[in-house]
């Protein structure tokens, strides 16, 4: 006997899926329905009885069939057989005479997705039926009980649970079908599972909230796309972006026309902006702007494949709506370009082009390269800036902007060239201390060192190893460059790095003779951030990658527009002929090489002058030896010391015991400075008593110059 009913009958039981044309009839009526189409016409019956009695004897008195033939009764599998057959045709009269609808709120759900994704009726069905079987136990276990499915037989049980036709049920669920394309209900055609496990929502609680909870289609979508925060900064940080202009009009055009195919492409290295700048761009747009999040509830990454699933979700979502918006795609590489290891899944590549060209949704991606992307899909976009680090001054602008009056200005000047030290770093070390504060965990003298190391841990894991500067790690407040010992003017060579805007400098002499310091007071100096290198933050812990730091280091200089300064640089340019392994060669090689590349302000420093390898001295602009302290250098910066630590000038006794030491650096003066807060100075002659003692730790009085000099 047939079971299926007339067009009409299937027009009018569409018309009760999310509309309520009769009252909703309880949520098992519907599900116990579509049971008894699987049990009787897909074949799940043969799972369920047994020679014995049922398999599944909740089932079995779920569906009315224990009562009507009781396995302690009159019972075999042909009574069973035929009592399942009468029990499906009497629920087939009364769906006929009744339509029984889907319950409240899933029906509702589904029809506020069909409006907004242009879901036929069969679509919503299809949503109905799939989202019951994961909520339903009852039918979820005639579900499994049809066992490992193939594509085919898919196509067959949902046709016979629907009663729909085959072919009707293959399109809806083919990858041309709305269902597929909006990213809402997929296929999973790779291998055979039980019915349920064949579909893929858009995240794992979907289905839960389709059947429980009253949402608006975003809501629905919690799991796939999240409305974006405000951003931190203004449009006048980018204003070192030549193509703002254009690109904002653009995308109020694109939004204003509802274009197709609108995508924007903004790639650059980490921590430029990207995030900050396409929020400012919707911001300009007055739109909102709607984010494809990189992980789920749960915090688990998304592969590329779930993130696409959920794009198209969100496009076919917000496609709908009466007002316009725009979408975020964060981390392009997640979607369109696999990891080396391969354990990145990510779309093809005619999937990805085919997604950009039917974008109806004005779409923008980031990506900090764009080096792997197919020639084919950028070809796609119909704008791409690369977004680079702004100058100097104006990324010190966007800083403090950003963490306001928590740390000083040194601090802001070292984090403004560290490309690690992104805009999302410093807003949540903010927030820490904001929340830690009011909960009175902070004392406010404590905020500033205290989001120094919060933020010095972040970057430390990021991979930037160097410590963060700040009011007691900068240099003095009173420096003057005339204390440092060198052969030749450091105010004049300051004025020409100025005007030329580049050079490559050469620094040595004893430790602690102010090197470094020199470094920072240059940076200070000229306007620009100080990018500070050691050996211990370039040296790798495998072959090849001390020379991929180094250029690494070379390339973030020149991204920022830095001074880059590299402290212990005989690690890296010792000479070649003394070197007993292969790979002390090639970082030689590799460093002399960006030496000579490099068009921006360098400056390197030693102790070793005499090991650097001979091909050095030509890469240098200028060579400066920084030797000991002279006499009136000495008095100059006891009388300065003295007065910031708060003692009376230096008497005739302090001066004559600095005028017999010949070797003291300012490292000396710095070191009893930091030690006065353990064990305070007394006085002027007590400062100079303790000089004396760090002079009689050296070797002697400064030694001649060696190797070569400017």
């Amino acid at each position: 006997m047939s079971h299926r009913i007339s067009g009409g009958q299937v027009r009018e039981f569409d018309r009760g899926v999310g509309r309520h044309v009769s009252p909703p009839r309880r949520a098992e009526g519907l599900a116990r329905l579509f049971a008894l189409r699987a049990l009787v016409h897909s074949g799940a019956a043969a799972a369920l009885l047994t020679d014995s009695g049922y398999a599944r004897p909740d089932v079995a008195a779920a569906l009315g069939l224990e009562e009507r033939c009781p396995a302690d009764g009159d019972y075999s599998r042909g009574t069973a057989t035929a009592a399942l057959r009468q029990l499906l045709d009497e629920a087939e009269e009364s769906a006929a005479a009744n339509p029984p609808a889907f319950p409240s709120p899933l029906a509702r759900n589904l029809e506020r997705l069909a409006e907004l994704a242009n879901l036929s009726s069969l679509d919503r069905r299809i949503m109905g039926l799939t989202a019951l079987m994961r909520a339903d136990r009852t039918l979820g276990a005639a579900g499994e009980a049809l066992g490992p499915l193939t594509l085919q037989r898919v196509y067959e049980v949902v046709s016979d649970m629907l009663r729909v036709d085959l072919a009707e049920a293959r399109a809806a669920l083919g990858p041309d079908g709305r269902l597929h394309r909006s990213g809402l209900l997929c296929v999973d055609a790779s291998a055979a599972y039980n019915f349920a496990s064949k579909f893929d929502f858009p995240d794992q609680s979907f289905p839960e909230r389709l059947i429980a909870s009253d949402l608006e289609p975003i809501g629905l979508l919690a799991g796939v796309i999240a409305r974006c925060q405000p951003a931190g900064l203004t449009l006048d940080d980018f204003e070192h972006v030549k193509l703002l202009p254009a690109a904002l009009a653009y995308l109020r055009g694109a939004i204003a026309t509802g274009r197709t195919g609108a995508n924007m492409l903004l790639h650059g290295r980490p921590g430029v902006g990207k995030t900050q700048l396409a929020l400012l761009l919707a911001a300009a747009c007055e739109v909102p702007l709607h984010e494809v999040p990189s992980s789920d509830a749960a915090g688990d990454a998304l592969s590329g494949v779930q993130r696409a699933r959920g794009l198209r979700c969100a496009q076919a979502i917000l496609a709908g709506q009466q007002h316009k918006s725009m979408l975020l795609f964060d981390e392009l590489e997640d979607l369109a370009v696999p990891s080396a290891s391969g354990d990145r899944l990510c779309v093809g590549k005619s999937f990805f082009n085919r997604l950009l060209e039917e974008t109806s949704v004005p779409t923008i991606y980031t990506s900090n390269s764009v080096a792997a992307l197919d020639p084919a899909s950028i070809r796609r976009f119909d704008v791409i800036i690369e977004v680079k680090a702004p100058e100097h001054a104006k990324r010190k602008q966007m800083i403090r902007r950003l963490v306001g009056d928590l740390i000083g200005d040194e601090a802001v000047a070292d984090l403004a060239g560290r490309e690690a030290a992104t805009p999302a770093v410093l807003t949540r070390a903010s927030r820490v201390i904001e929340l830690a504060s009011g909960a009175g965990a902070i004392e406010p003298a404590e905020r500033e060192i205290t989001y120094r190391r919060l933020v010095g841990q972040t970057l430390r894991a990021l991979g930037d190893k160097r410590p963060l500067e700040g009011a007691v790690d900068g240099i003095p407040g009173f420096y003057d460059p005339r204390t440092t010992n060198a052969d030749c003017d450091l105010l004049q060579v300051a004025d020409g790095l100025m005007r030329a805007g580049a050079g490559r400098l050469l620094m040595w002499g004893p430790p602690g003779t102010g090197k470094t310091a020199v470094g920072r007071w240059l940076s200070q100096r000229l306007g620009v951030s100080l990018q500070l290198e050691r050996g211990s933050t370039l040296l790798g812990g495998v072959v090849g990658q001390t020379e991929a730091n180094i250029a690494a280091a070379f390339r973030r200089a020149r991204d920022a527009r830095a001074l880059l300064m590299i402290d212990e640089c005989e690690t890296f340019l010792a000479s070649r002929q003394q070197a007993q392994r292969s790979w002390e060669i090639s970082q030689v090689n590799e460093m002399l090489v960006q030496m000579e590349s490099y068009d921006g302000l360098l400056l390197m420093s030693t102790n070793l002058v005499d090991v650097l390898d001979e091909a050095v001295r030509r890469r240098f602009d200028l060579v400066v030896r920084v030797g000991y302290l002279k006499p009136e250098q000495s008095l100059a910066l006891l009388e300065r010391h003295c007065a910031a630590l708060g003692l009376p000038a230096p008497c005739d006794p302090a001066r004559r015991t600095l005028a017999g030491l010949g070797n003291l650096t300012p490292g000396d003066f710095q070191l009893l400075a930091r030690q006065h807060r353990l064990r305070p100075i007394a006085d002027a002659i007590d400062f100079a008593a303790r000089l004396r003692g760090e002079s009689r730790h050296k070797d002697g009085p400064a030694r001649q110059p060696m190797g070569f000099v400017a």
